[in-house]
């Protein structure tokens, strides 16, 4: 008989606006996974409705729903474990009341929190202050995206080190590595890419000003902007303002074979949030071989050695960003280098093949 396992996450193929996560696909690939052969997985499905979110109220009752579904599915004995990803905010909130509440039936409970915003949580609410240390010490294991999350999580609960377990980001490398076999570096004029979120705080602005110190200095190049989000007419206009629309082309939200091909055409990446647990996108233009530029944040570091397999560069400082950039546009031997080594690092540490025999040995 399989171990029965509670899964509250997010399980669909995108949310009712289109937009997908790294959330979304890490919940989807582990029930798809050779876990599902020993693993009897019960899901709660948690899916954001749309970025922005939606109103409150209706957060709200989906959120009562879903406790009450939790409820219900405690009540059976043969559940051993509740598996639990959450995002910041009032996702935490939620999810730590459901990791309280399977504590309380005396289930195993592993809670992943899997974002950046959480430390702005802890930083700036007294409630937060409380409430993040509070689900750490009655969470059987923490997991952890890095290591610096684990030395975060660690200090603002004291905690013992056994509570926490670090596991990496993970994808499926294969599909990256089919779609990009060979980095073609032969183009004179590069395509730099940004994918994410089109918010504040993922850098987004920084980004389109990297482009025009670039452009001032005669560099040339094609930058493109996939994703949405609630900052996108105020980037849009930002594009006019700075007379960069002959440089750069908005997308829009681009998911399966688009974002591959996204990925193909694309010569450099560039991600320089200011918030980040350890973002999907980067390892996925790593594995599919292209050059990266991204900000030393969250767990971040722990994927992009500077000068080895890519740049980084501090938060919200546009001349480093384009510095590197224009470093990459001109020194193909540097690209090179860097779409090796990347690709290298991500099949060696991040491929969902490592993360399901970690898993494994915690939900049997």
């Amino acid at each position: 008989m399989k171990n029965k396992v509670i899964f509250i996450g997010s399980f669909k193929t995108a949310a009712q606006d289109g937009s997908v996560g790294g959330q979304m696909y890490a919940c989807n690939s582990l029930v798809n996974s050779a876990l599902q052969n020993e693993v009897d997985f019960v899901l709660i499905d948690s899916t954001a409705e749309s970025v922005p979110a939606p109103p409150f109220y209706k957060r709200l009752t989906k959120a009562i729903f879903r406790v009450v579904d939790l409820f219900k599915k405690l009540c059976d004995r043969n559940v051993s474990s509740v598996l639990i990803f959450s995002s910041a905010g009032q996702s935490f909130v939620e999810k730590g009341l459901m990791a309280l509440m399977s504590k309380l039936f005396g289930k195993k409970v592993l809670f992943a929190p899997r974002s950046g915003l959480i430390k702005d949580n802890y930083e700036n609410s007294t409630f937060f202050k409380w409430y993040i240390p509070l689900i750490i010490k009655y969470s059987d294991i923490i997991i952890c995206q890095g290591n610096v999350w684990r030395d975060f999580y660690k200090e603002i609960s004291q905690a013992d080190d056994q509570k926490f377990l670090v596991i990496p980001n993970w994808i499926n490398v294969k599909p990256y590595i089919d779609n990009n076999p060979i980095y073609n570096s032969s183009k004179t004029v590069m395509t730099i890419l940004y994918m994410g979120w089109l918010e504040k705080y993922k850098g987004v602005f920084d980004f389109i000003d990297s482009l025009r110190i670039l452009r001032d200095k005669g560099v040339a190049f094609k930058g493109k902007i996939c994703g949405m989000g609630a900052a996108k007419d105020e980037m849009l206009n930002l594009i006019k303002e700075y007379c960069l629309e002959d440089h750069v082309e908005y997308v829009g939200w681009v998911v399966g074979p688009e974002k591959m091909d996204q990925f193909t055409k694309t010569d450099i990446f560039v991600l320089p949030s200011h918030r980040e647990g350890m973002p999907n996108v980067v390892m996925e233009a790593m594995a599919s071989g292209i050059p990266v530029v991204a900000t030393r944040v969250g767990g971040v570091p722990e994927l992009i050695q500077d000068g080895v397999n890519g740049f980084l560069v501090d938060l919200e400082r546009s001349d480093q960003l384009s510095a590197a950039i224009e470093r990459l546009i001109y020194s193909e031997e540097l690209r090179c280098m860097f779409s090796k080594n990347a690709r290298r690092f991500i099949i060696e540490n991040n491929s969902v093949e490592l993360t399901v025999e970690v898993f494994k040995k915690q939900l049997l």
